[in-house]
């Protein structure tokens, strides 16, 4: 018994290390409609994004340029951390926002040009492939 517990308890820690890093686990894709933000009373069109292992929900968003977005973004993931990079110069947009494993933040901007743009999040461990490369990304529709 005494040498299944230095057989296990390596692998357990190996694989402990690996999900905190978001390098092994289930993929889950969101390919729902997409959702058209409410414009509130104060002007802000504002949503909710669910960042999770591999995925934001919901995933393809839809707002009128010249007005600003708030989008609040909580990660349930218990040790994987996340962030949302949205970087698409010409249409001066530059949000770059992390969000840590079980936490909320929020960021605001205002897009000002029409277009389809694609918002990831570029976070990775070592050698393995970026939680981007896996599927963790979506798209902000801008009308």
């Amino acid at each position: 018994m005494r040498e299944a517990h230095f057989i296990v308890r390596p692998f357990l820690c190996w694989a402990i290390a690996l999900l905190c890093a978001g390098a092994i686990g289930p993929v889950f894709g969101e390919s729902g409609s997409p959702v058209e933000v409410e414009t509130g009373p104060d002007g802000v069109q504002r949503v909710s994004i669910t960042m999770d292992s591999y995925s934001y929900r919901p995933n393809h968003l839809v707002v009128r340029a010249g007005q600003p977005v708030e989008l609040i973004l909580t990660s349930v993931t218990i040790l994987t951390p996340h962030n949302f990079v949205l970087k698409e110069p010409a249409a001066g947009l530059s949000v770059e926002q992390d969000v840590g494993a079980g936490k909320t933040a929020t960021v605001r901007f205002t897009p000002t040009v029409p277009g389809v743009f694609t918002f990831y999040c570029d976070k990775k461990l070592l050698f393995f492939a970026s939680h981007r490369e896996k599927g963790m990304e979506g798209r902000l529709e801008v009308r």
